[in-house]
């Protein structure tokens, strides 16, 4: 297991959501797909090959032609990608929907933030989500992991 997918239909959050991996010295490879029917597809095949599964799904809920909460349902049924950590990354923050998320297999549900310092600052703060070895697809220990600022990247200039 190795790399990032990020399943987000909107340019500018999946924009967002890349540089501040890229600020926050995230290096590893990051895939993204806008639309739930591509994104399953994706992942069937990537499950016929375990060296192609993702070890993050970053995923949108709001997507085109299958939501973010059918294809966690649809992960939670194949054993492949239980070691897959899957974080929820959705402008949707009502209750009902961030329990139905956790009840379809999220791991991790974070409300999308509107400006570049707050993804900054969301990445930053989960540095062990990131640091995945990428042979292995196991998070590097403590003693071995890089040294991260405790402060965001500033937001891009104007």
């Amino acid at each position: 297991m190795n790399g990032i997918l990020l399943v987000e239909d909107t340019d500018s959050d999946a924009a967002l959501i890349q540089r501040a991996l890229k600020l926050a010295g995230i290096t590893n490879p990051i895939h993204r797909i806008s639309d739930g029917a591509e994104t399953l597809g994706y992942l069937e095949r990537a499950e016929r090959n375990p060296n192609e599964l993702p070890s993050i799904l970053l995923l949108d809920l709001n997507l085109p032609r299958v939501d973010g909460i059918r294809i966690l349902e649809w992960l939670q049924r194949r054993p492949a990608f239980g070691k897959m950590l899957r974080i929820v990354v959705s402008h949707l923050d009502s209750m009902q929907t961030i329990k139905e998320a956790y009840a379809a297999g999220a791991q991790s549900y974070l409300t999308k933030p509107l400006h570049q310092s707050e993804v900054n600052h969301l990445i930053v703060s989960f540095p062990g989500y990131w640091l995945f070895s990428e042979k292995s697809g196991q998070s590097i220990p403590d003693s071995s992991r890089p040294k991260q600022s405790a402060q965001p990247p500033p937001d891009p200039a104007p």
